[in-house]
């Protein structure tokens, strides 16, 4: 080997040797050039982590909800049970509604009465303390301060008030933050202790037939009975037996004038609680020490004194004067308004005609100016305020709805409630098609749907979109309205069936109101006078092809049956003469004769008189199928409902008909009859 290593030539071992050597430089520099590019694009694409962003727990279900389109053919979710009871009409779902929150009330009760049987096993997880019933007793049971406030953060107003007077009787001293405490807890009820959720309605009929008792033993002190109020007298007694009362020398009173030390939080909450419970004049009292004693008020009870204001002056120019001094006083202390001290203002301002129009726009350019983002119930207040039975139409809405066309909305104030509704009204006075579009449009925007109320504010709503759709769409967006938001958003009344087939005529898509019979019965219409003789008007009003002919004639004779039996009703279905001549005219026009003599027959019954056009057309029919019997069936119809024009039908009769003897004799006999139905 070593031999064969020494005869490879020197020359060509060099230049091999420098060719391996160049060609690894520039491998290596070109390595080297391709790793700095990369590291430069990594440096350019570099992850640049946000910041961490606060999410709730429903963060990942409205995410997941996102993704999902709105169905609107399903039922509500409130509804979501056995198909079998799924409510098909307005009534059912009110007792449907009913009968959940009595079901929630009775395990409510069930829950309280034997709490020890639930409290047994506490293995829920997470724990949610609202569902676990209340135990009467606390674990503080000595007399102290947290025994007291333990009673408080439980709103045991009884419980707490006895710790209370146990704590005042051996003379302990209670910090100011726990008097706080227990004044606005008293504050809210009113200085009274707290409604009990559920009565104990034994103790109450024990009561009650003891007082029949003794009314039974005190036969000579007869009363006369007590007179039937009106119902507006029924209306005012019930509405001032629910007006809330503050009453003197109740529980607030007691601590706060008990308390050595007072500070501005105490007034405060005295003052609110005071407006709260119609004792204005009071609450203005204690403002007026707090101006003395140079302590600043809060905005929450500078809202209530401005609420106030209203019960304590008379005129709207006194109103306003007391109102614009609260308001500029809270400048003066540097109490910045809230959302809530503007809605009140403009609620005010909606009880001063002129004057509060002019007032409420500098109401809301002052609002705009300070910051404050305008809620639905501020914009509600606007349109109570300018639109009126009185007032001319105004351009308010077109400016609000500019202003809100887009945006998601949450619940501020108790008026958001209102907006839709009121919108949707103003929008069928004015009469504008695109205008209640964007109110729907705005409605369906996020979650602004939370915001249309409870169902009657909601069936109001639809029905009255619906009712312009009706009235001013085309056909096509009328049906595409009706089967996206009927039956799952309103269960529409009586009325919006009548629009329903008004439209129906004027766009003459007669041949869906078969189906429309049929979810009219779903509804809960079908013993309605109105609705069944305007579908027999349009179901006679033209001639159609003979299967849809076949299928009035089928909803003529279910109506007829609904009519035979609302007799055991209370609202009885009445039948009229053209009624019974649609019902005769459609079942000729689906050749069925003997169900149209069937009719017939009713005329004399129910004392109505036939037309000429209905006698002349089933007489047609009978000549057409060659029925003697009933044309003279006919000719004593037409005398029992006492027409004159007889003796024509009986020409017309022996004419077309090959009479036998006996059928002669018995048209005689009908014509000697006639003196006795004339």
């Amino acid at each position: 080997m070593a031999t064969c290593l020494r005869a490879i030539p020197l020359r060509k071992t060099c230049l091999s040797w420098v060719s391996n050597q160049i060609t690894r430089q520039i491998c290596c520099s070109t390595q080297h050039m391709q790793g700095s590019v990369h590291e430069n694009v990594k440096q350019e694409e570099s992850i640049v982590i946000p910041r961490r962003k606060k999410r709730d727990s429903l963060a990942v279900l409205r995410a997941l909800a996102s993704t999902v389109g709105k169905d609107h053919t399903a039922m509500p979710y409130e509804f979501h049970d056995d198909p079998f009871l799924l409510p098909t009409n307005a009534i059912q779902r009110k007792i449907y509604f009913l009968s959940a929150e009595s079901g929630r009330k009775t395990a409510q009760y069930v829950l309280n009465s034997y709490p020890e049987v639930f409290t047994a096993m506490n293995q829920d997880e997470p724990k949610i303390d609202c569902l676990y019933p209340k135990l009467d007793g606390y674990i503080i049971a000595d007399v102290c301060e947290e025994g007291l406030m333990e009673r408080v953060d439980n709103r045991d107003v009884k419980a707490a008030m006895q710790m209370y007077d146990k704590i005042i009787e051996e003379e302990k001293e209670l910090s100011l933050n726990t008097c706080n405490a227990l004044l606005d807890l008293l504050c809210f009820y009113g200085g009274q202790e707290a409604p009990r959720e559920f009565k104990d309605t034994s103790k109450v009929t024990a009561e009650k037939n003891e007082d029949l008792d003794e009314n039974e033993d005190d036969e000579g002190d007869e009363k006369p009975p007590p007179k039937p109020r009106s119902g507006r007298e029924a209306r005012m007694a019930a509405r001032f037996s629910k007006r809330l009362v503050w009453n003197d020398g109740n529980y607030a009173d007691k601590v706060f004038h008990g308390m050595l030390d007072r500070n501005a939080d105490s007034y405060c909450s005295m003052i609110r609680g005071m407006v709260k419970y119609n004792a204005s004049a009071k609450a203005f009292e204690l403002y007026n020490e707090m101006q003395d004693k140079h302590m600043k008020v809060s905005v929450e009870a500078y809202n209530s004194l401005i609420q106030g204001a209203l019960d304590i002056r008379e005129s709207y120019t006194e109103k306003w004067k007391l109102m614009e001094l609260l308001l500029k006083q809270m400048k003066v202390e540097g109490v910045k308004p809230n959302l809530e001290t503007f809605n009140i203002v403009l609620n005010a301002q909606k009880r001063m005609g002129g004057i509060g129009r002019k007032l409420s726009l500098q109401t809301v350019s002052e609002m705009v100016a300070l910051g404050i983002e305008p809620s639905l119930g501020t914009y509600a207040h606007l349109i109570a305020i300018f639109y009126k039975p009185t007032l001319p139409p105004n351009d308010m809405l077109y400016d609000i709805m500019d202003e809100v066309d887009g945006k998601h909305f949450t619940i501020h104030d108790s008026a958001d409630m209102r907006f839709f509704l009121d919108a949707m009204s103003v929008c069928e006075r004015l009469r504008d098609l695109d205008l209640a579009h964007r109110v729907n449009n705005l409605l369906n925007t996020g979650e602004n749907y939370k915001l249309l109320g409870n169902q009657v504010m909601k069936a109001a709503f639809y029905s009255k979109l619906f009712s312009l759709i009706c009235q001013l769409d085309t056909p096509e967006n009328i049906m595409k309205f009706y089967k996206e938001y009927i039956p799952s958003n309103l269960v529409p009344s009586a009325y919006c069936i009548l629009d329903l087939l008004h439209a129906v005529e004027m766009y003459s898509m007669l041949d869906r109101l078969p189906n429309l019979w049929r979810d009219t019965q779903e509804f809960g219409h079908r013993y309605r006078q109105q609705l069944i003789d305007q579908f027999l008007y349009l179901m006679a009003k033209d001639t159609q092809s003979a299967e849809l002919q076949e299928k009035f004639a089928e909803v003529a004779l279910d109506i007829v049956d609904a009519v035979n039996e609302s007799a055991r009703r209370r609202d009885q279905l009445q039948w009229s003469s053209t009624s019974l001549g649609h019902v005769v005219i459609l079942c000729l026009r689906a050749k069925n004769i003997d169900r149209a003599w069937d009719v017939m027959q009713i005329y004399p019954t129910k004392h109505k008189v036939p037309s000429t056009e209905v006698i002349d057309m089933f007489l047609n029919a009978c000549i057409k199928v060659q029925d003697a019997n009933k044309a003279l069936g006919l000719v004593q119809v037409i005398v029992r409902c006492g027409l004159t024009t007889y003796p024509a039908y009986v020409e017309k009769i022996k004419s077309s008909f090959p009479l036998s003897r006996e059928e002669l004799e018995r048209l005689e006999d009908i014509i000697k009859n006639e003196a006795l139905y004339a």
